[in-house]
């Protein structure tokens, strides 16, 4: 329990770890933690998973899990991953120390998350288009063109639905629920007209 107790203080840490991309992007607000980051990434994957025909469950796990090495990495925007060019191998080294065979399930964390760096089932590109398309909707809620722009060419996200996802992402207000579901409140709590 001690290990687990552990475990859980440091996945604390990623509440605190912010999304070192956005600073790059020049957003100028409070920027999002590598935590809200990676329960909406985990929310998408499940809806996507089901749209596909994969295993919604399997990919929400990949997705959950795919940040928590950074507690131990850090998270690098894309210049520095460019420029260290071995964050793989520590992200790996991270995994392997955070989910080792004596904690339960540790086993079947690192082989999830072994098969996401792969990308070779339907499941993990699922899991990375969810982190991609989760870094879409930040993005017009941050107003950040640059990111939207340099998703243009579809050429990070792989499955059709990912694909139909991202153009509504684009085309769609982050605000158009909330009018919606405003206008829905005031209809029906609008006292009924009477007839002329």
């Amino acid at each position: 329990m001690e290990k687990l107790a552990n475990l859980f203080f440091e996945f604390g840490r990623l509440k605190r770890i912010e999304r070192s991309g956005w600073n790059m992007a020049r957003v100028h607000e409070r920027v999002e933690s590598v935590a809200e980051h990676t329960c909406r990434t985990a929310l998408i994957a499940y809806f996507l998973a089901t749209l596909e025909g994969a295993d919604p469950k399997k990919v929400a796990l990949m997705a959950l899990f795919h940040d928590v090495c950074e507690t131990r990495v850090g998270d690098l925007d894309p210049l520095a991953r460019d420029v260290l060019g071995a964050t793989l191998p520590a992200a790996e080294a991270a995994t392997q120390s955070q989910f080792n065979d004596d904690l339960p399930g540790g086993r079947e964390i690192r082989g999830l998350l072994h098969e996401l760096n792969l990308r070779e089932s339907l499941e993990a590109r699922i899991a990375k288009d969810a982190d991609i398309i989760e870094c879409a909707l930040q993005a017009r809620e941050y107003e950040s063109t640059a990111f939207l722009e340099s998703l243009r060419a579809h050429e990070q996200v792989h499955c059709g639905s990912s694909l139909q996802l991202l153009e509504a992402i684009r085309s769609v207000s982050p605000d158009q629920w909330w009018q919606d579901l405003r206008a829905r409140c005031f209809r029906a709590c609008a006292p009924a007209q009477a007839d002329d």
